[in-house]
C-alpha cells in the first residue's frame, strides 16, 4: 500500500487547460516548495519501513497545493483522510515488525510508549480532519512536520536499532544500550535541521526560476523583489567574478552597511574584507565546481565586531546552462540552534503544565536507573495523584481544573531539586524521579520520604481562583485538592526492572488513597 499517485483526486488532481496540476511542470521540476525534505538521517535500515516513511512525507508535501490555488487541488479533509488511512497501515507494519522483540523486561515500556505514540497520532489526525479548514493549513503542517521529524528520527530509529541488535544475537538490554549509544539525538537534529535548511534554499531558487519563466517580467520582478526585501535571512546577489549586484535589507542591517555602498564592489577586494578571505574563496570554488556550498563563515560587522553566519551559496544558471549569478543566503547559527531547541522542547514537554511528558519522563527515568545501577547511589520514583480533583472538574469546570493542574505543577517543581524530574503522565497523575540518593537503604528511604512529604505539604494548601457559576456569573472558589503519593526506591541491589518499580509505586499509591489520601506511603516487598 502506498499513497495514491495516479487515478485519485488526492494523489493526482485534475488537469485543466492542458496544464499538469500535480505540482510539477512538463519537465518534472517542482513548482511548489516542499514542506519536508528527506535525507539519509531518516533511514532506519529496514527497507519497507523507510519506503512507507517516504510515503508519509509525500502526503505531507501535498499540502502546499491547498494554499496555492491550483485548479482541482484536493481539500484538506481529503489529504488528512488519506494520511490517516496510510498511517494506520504503516503503524501496523511497524508493530508487526517489532513483534520479533521480546515482551517484558527493559523493552516493555519502550514498546508500550511507541504504540501509544501511534494511537495518539491517529487520534490527532482524525481530530484535525474534523475541525480544521483550508485556512488552518499552517497549523496542520507544523504539527505533522514536527511529529514526523521527532518520531522517525528518534522513536522509529531507536526501535530499528534495538531490533537489529536482537537479530544479531544481543540481549534486549544490550541491544537497547547499543541503540541509545548510536542514537545521538542532538547531533542528528543538528545535521537534519541544517540539511533541511539547505534543501529549502535550493527549492526557493527553483521556485523563483519557475515564477520568472511563467509570469510576465513585470509581475515576476515585483514578486521576487518583495521576497528579496522582506525575507528574514540575509541575501546577497553577485556576479560570477564576485561583483555585488544587490543585497537585501536584512543583510545590510546585520552587517551594519549601507545598501548603496555595496553595488558594483567586488567581494574579494573590499577593504577591510567583509568575510574571511580563505573561507569565501573556498566557498566560491566549491559552488562553481559542485553547484552548491553550505557551511559557516566568519563575518566582519561594521565597527570591528565579528559574527559567525551559516552561508548557503548556489549558482543561478541562464538558458544556456551558464552561471549568470550566485545567490548567497546568510542566517545566524544561533537562530538555527534556537529552532532545534524549540523542536526538542515541544517534543518533550506537556503543553498545559510545561512539565516533562511521558516521552521525556521515560528518558529521564531510564537515565536515573542507569546511574543508580552503575554509580552506586540509589534513586526513587514517586507517583502523585491529586485527591478530589474530579469533584473540582465536575463542580467548577475544566477551565478551573486546568488552572489547578498548572498550579500543582508549579508547586511540585519548586519542592524538588533542579536535578530531579517532575512529569505529568496524564490527567491529574504525576511522577517524580529522584536521583543521587544515599547508598545505604535506610538513609535513601529517609531522603525519599522527606522529599515526598515536602511534595505532599506543597499540594495540601487550597487552590483559589475564579470560575463561572451555574447562573452564568463569575465567582471566586477555594478548593482543597491534596495528594496521595506512592514512593519506591530503586538501584544498588534493589529494584531494577522499570515495570516492577512502577507496579510497586502504584500499589503504594493505592494504599495511600485507601488510607484517606493526603499522605505518602513507601512501597516495599509486597
Amino acid at each position: 500500500v502506498t499513497p495514491r499517485s495516479t487515478g485519485s483526486q488526492v494523489g493526482r488532481w485534475k488537469e485543466t487547460d492542458g496544464q499538469d496540476r500535480t505540482g510539477q511542470d512538463r519537465a518534472g521540476q517542482d513548482i511548489l516548495p516542499k514542506i519536508f525534505f528527506w535525507n539519509e538521517n531518516f533511514e532506519t535500515g529496514y527497507a519497507e519501513i523507510d519506503r512507507q516513511h517516504r510515503g508519509l512525507v509525500e502526503l505531507v508535501n501535498r499540502l502546499p497545493a491547498l494554499s496555492a490555488g491550483l485548479p482541482g487541488s484536493p481539500s484538506l479533509a481529503e489529504v488528512l483522510g488519506e494520511l490517516r488511512v496510510y498511517a494506520a497501515h504503516h503503524f501496523g507494519t511497524e508493530e508487526r515488525l517489532w513483534e520479533a522483540l521480546p515482551r517484558g523486561g527493559v523493552l516493555e515500556s519502550l514498546l508500550a510508549l511507541h504504540e501509544e505514540e501511534h494511537r495518539e497520532f491517529s487520534r490527532k489526525v482524525a481530530e484535525l480532519g474534523r475541525t480544521c479548514g483550508p485556512g488552518e493549513v499552517r497549523d496542520v503542517v507544523l504539527f505533522l512536520t514536527h511529529w514526523l521529524a521527532r518520531h522517525i528520527l528518534e522513536s522509529d530509529r531507536r526501535m530499528a536499532f534495538v531490533l537489529r541488535g536482537v537479530e544479531e544475537g544481543l540481549s534486549p538490554g544490550e541491544a537497547l544500550a547499543l541503540a541509545d549509544k548510536k542514537l545521538d539525538i542532538a547531533a542528528t537534529f543538528n545535521r537534519t535541521l541544517l540539511s533541511m535548511y539547505d534543501a529549502v534554499v535550493g527549492q526557493a531558487l527553483r521556485l523563483m526560476e519557475e515564477v520568472a519563466r511563467r509570469e510576465a517580467a513585470e509581475s515576476s520582478l515585483c514578486l521576487m523583489g518583495q521576497l528579496f526585501e522582506s525575507v528574514r535571512d540575509g541575501i546577497l546577489l553577485a556576479l560570477p567574478d564576485g561583483r555585488i549586484v544587490d543585497a537585501n535589507p536584512s543583510f545590510c542591517r546585520r552587517l551594519r552597511l549601507r545598501r548603496e555602498a555595496l553595488g558594483g564592489r567586488s567581494l574579494f577586494r573590499i577593504d577591510p574584507p567583509l568575510f574571511d578571505p580563505e573561507t569565501l574563496a573556498r566557498a566560491w570554488k566549491v559552488a562553481g565546481e559542485t553547484g552548491h556550498f553550505s557551511g559557516t563563515i566568519p563575518v566582519r560587522v561594521a565597527g570591528g565586531e565579528t559574527e559567525t553566519l551559516w552561508i548557503s551559496l548556489s549558482p543561478v544558471k541562464d538558458e544556456k546552462g551558464k552561471t549568470s549569478h550566485l545567490t548567497a543566503l546568510f542566517a545566524p547559527v544561533s537562530s538555527l540552534l534556537e529552532e532545534r531547541k524549540a523542536l526538542e522542547e515541544a517534543a518533550g514537554h506537556d503543553p498545559l503544565t510545561g512539565l516533562a511528558n511521558r516521552r521525556l519522563f521515560a528518558e529521564r527515568f531510564a537515565r536515573a536507573r542507569h546511574e543508580a545501577s552503575s554509580g552506586g547511589n540509589r534513586g526513587a520514583l514517586i507517583l502523585v495523584d491529586l485527591d478530589r480533583f474530579k469533584a473540582l472538574n465536575d463542580l467548577r469546570g475544566h477551565q478551573a481544573g486546568d488552572s489547578v493542574l498548572r498550579e500543582a505543577a508549579r508547586r511540585m517543581k519548586e519542592s524538588v531539586r533542579q536535578s530531579d524530574t517532575v512529569a505529568r503522565l496524564g490527567g491529574d497523575e504525576f511522577a517524580v524521579v529522584l536521583s543521587g540518593l544515599s547508598i545505604g537503604e535506610e538513609e535513601a528511604a529517609c531522603e525519599a520520604s522527606e522529599a515526598a512529604e515536602k511534595l505532599r505539604l506543597s499540594l495540601s494548601s487550597p487552590y483559589e481562583g475564579t470560575a463561572l457559576l451555574k447562573d452564568g456569573r463569575e465567582g471566586v472558589y477555594s478548593h482543597f485538592c491534596p495528594a496521595s503519593l506512592g514512593v519506591v526506591l530503586f538501584g544498588r541491589g534493589a529494584l531494577e526492572d522499570p515495570r516492577e518499580i512502577f507496579d510497586r509505586a502504584d500499589r503504594a499509591l493505592y494504599r495511600a488513597k485507601h488510607a484517606g489520601g493526603d499522605c505518602a506511603v513507601m512501597g516495599g516487598e509486597d
